[in-house]
């Protein structure tokens, strides 16, 4: 079995960490670097030391706004990217904590009280061994990860891709 590969790189302001297949890091390592590079040219810069000291005790998620800046609810986020299955609502749930909320990962409940949320999107049939065989898909998927004590998290990827779609709303 190959062990996944662990790479955390900062350029500038911009951080990113990756923990996947090892084939990724040989295949697009380089143009991931310069792609990370030409972000940091028109990216802000660091903040002043004071505030970096603080922010290494209290890490914060990058959100993501839409240009109106209004918060967007899981049942919006449903909408858009047209949720009709439970293991979609699971992504739009972990979306709407992660990158509108800014949490770092949700536990079961979390993820469950968000779907539940989407009222329009939402059925009773998802609840209980139909929510555990999402999330057990969605991570073998590589869709989300299980990052440990009941917690997960988006994958790299699948974030990339919502924050881009969020962005468009």
């Amino acid at each position: 079995m190959i062990q996944p590969a662990k790479i955390k790189l900062k350029v500038g302001s911009i951080e990113l960490e990756y923990e996947g297949d090892p084939a990724f890091l040989k295949e697009g390592l380089e143009s991931l670097l310069v792609t990370m590079t030409d972000l940091a040219k028109i990216a802000p810069s660091e903040e002043p030391a004071m505030e970096q000291e603080q922010e290494a005790t209290v890490p914060r998620e990058k959100t993501v706004k839409p240009p109106n800046g209004h918060q967007l609810s899981t049942s919006t986020l449903a909408a858009h990217l047209g949720a009709k299955t439970c293991p979609e609502l699971v992504v739009c749930a972990l979306a709407n904590l992660e990158l509108i909320q800014g949490k770092s990962g949700a536990v079961r409940k979390e993820i469950s009280d968000q779907m539940k949320s989407a009222t329009a999107y939402y059925k009773s049939s998802m609840q209980g061994g139909n929510l555990t065989t999402a999330l057990s898909n969605l991570t073998k998927a590589k869709r989300i990860n299980d990052i440990g004590s009941g917690r997960f998290s988006l994958n790299a990827t699948e974030r990339t891709s919502l924050e881009a779609k969020i962005a468009a709303i």
